[in-house]
């Protein structure tokens, strides 16, 4: 049943550039959505920013983060209202946006990407921007997995953390396999949705395409996002696998449906991730998954994937392999990928992120914050 709610909602997304399939522009999206069909008296505002070009100086961003954000979001705040009102920060990186003063801050985490002890954590400027986040009222963190890195990393009280994980959207659903690859012929597509970050591991599908391609299977691979350079631009010809690599840049989420649907396996070998959505966005297009064995992977994938070790090509290779010759573990697999899909919705998303709301807002704070910072 929709929740009936006393308190208005203040959201402050991460700067984001000016593409509509950002990764932070669909989130936001999708819980608006989720809202309005869970909340629909909840009145959103949405305090942001966008970048307006790609070649925007560094110094630039800095001052739109850390000076124009903050103002915007005092402004908010300092006008007067009628109901009680909850902020809830978009990303872990932006702590430092909590203000005193009665107003209760909620925080979403998508994953604590730097450990303690990396060169990033050991900067001033990550110190200055996360530094709050022990002082934050509640946050949600969107896997178990990224949970434990908060408390640990951070040293956040544990009894201030509930989990409440992603949902997938309506449009990544089973349907027709779609031969959009001409270049295939009988080759097994594989498929890896995301960055070239060294936290993705792209070089180990690299290495169990040679030990396929040797073992007599013919695969190529459909890399969705950034073109592979650098390192891993260099083992792709150290492995002679030039002619078997199909880039398709960044999609909208309707061609990335339609890629799934096309593709016969997708892999997904990375070390760390906060959630992972590409993996409920696979098995809910009917493609078999293979996984690492990290992270929060496990609890995302569940029975629906099959592992590997993070560092063993010859595993994923084996994995490759059976799923291409071995139709019953294919078939099987998708089965149960499309039943895990289940245990995950937007609405549920934001079930928990209404529930945390409705334990802070506080009808006798309705003013305060505003008579103390109006200008």
């Amino acid at each position: 049943m929709p929740e009936s709610v006393g308190y208005d909602l203040v959201c402050v997304p991460p700067l984001m550039a000016r593409d509509h399939f950002s990764s932070h522009g669909l989130y936001l999206e999708n819980i608006r959505s989720a809202f309005a069909r869970r909340a629909p008296g909840l009145r959103i505002e949405v305090v942001g920013l966008s970048t307006t070009s790609p070649n925007e100086t560094r110094l630039h961003r800095r001052y739109l983060q850390f000076y124009v954000l903050p103002r915007l979001l005092r402004q908010c705040l300092a006008r007067p209202r009628e109901r009680p009102v909850v902020v809830n920060i978009l990303d872990q990186h932006y702590a430092y946006l909590k203000a005193g003063g009665g107003v209760p801050f909620v925080l979403t985490c998508h994953g604590v990407f730097n450990k303690v002890g990396s060169r990033l954590t050991r900067s001033p400027l990550y110190r200055y921007q996360t530094r709050l986040l022990p002082e934050i009222d509640r946050i949600v963190a969107v896997s178990n997995d990224a949970k434990d890195d908060l408390v640990k990393t951070f040293g956040v009280d544990s009894r201030r953390v509930s989990v409440s994980h992603y949902g997938v959207e309506p449009v990544f659903g089973a349907g027709e396999h779609v031969p959009l690859f001409p270049e295939r012929g009988n080759s097994t597509m594989l498929l890896h949705v995301g960055t070239n970050l060294r936290r993705k591991n792209v070089g180990i599908v690299l290495r169990s395409m040679k030990m396929a391609v040797d073992r007599g299977v013919d695969v190529k691979l459909v890399k969705v996002g950034e073109a592979l350079e650098g390192d891993e631009r260099t083992l792709v010809s150290a492995l002679g696998l030039n002619s078997r690599i199909v880039y398709l840049g960044k999609l909208s989420p309707n061609e990335l449906a339609q890629v799934y649907r096309s593709c016969d396996i997708f892999v997904f070998p990375s070390t760390y991730e906060g959630f992972g959505r590409p993996i409920l966005e696979a098995q809910a297009c009917g493609i078999p998954c293979i996984l690492a064995d990290a992270s929060c992977l496990p609890e995302v994938g569940g029975e629906g994937a099959l592992y590997h070790g993070v560092n063993d090509a010859a595993a994923l290779a084996s994995h490759v392999i059976a799923l291409t010759r071995d139709a019953t573990l294919r078939h099987d697999l998708i089965r149960r990928g499309i039943e895990n899909t289940r245990r995950f919705s937007w609405d549920k998303h934001v079930d928990g992120l209404l529930k945390v709301y409705s334990s802070l807002a506080d009808p006798g704070a309705v003013g305060k914050w505003a008579s103390r910072h109006r200008s």
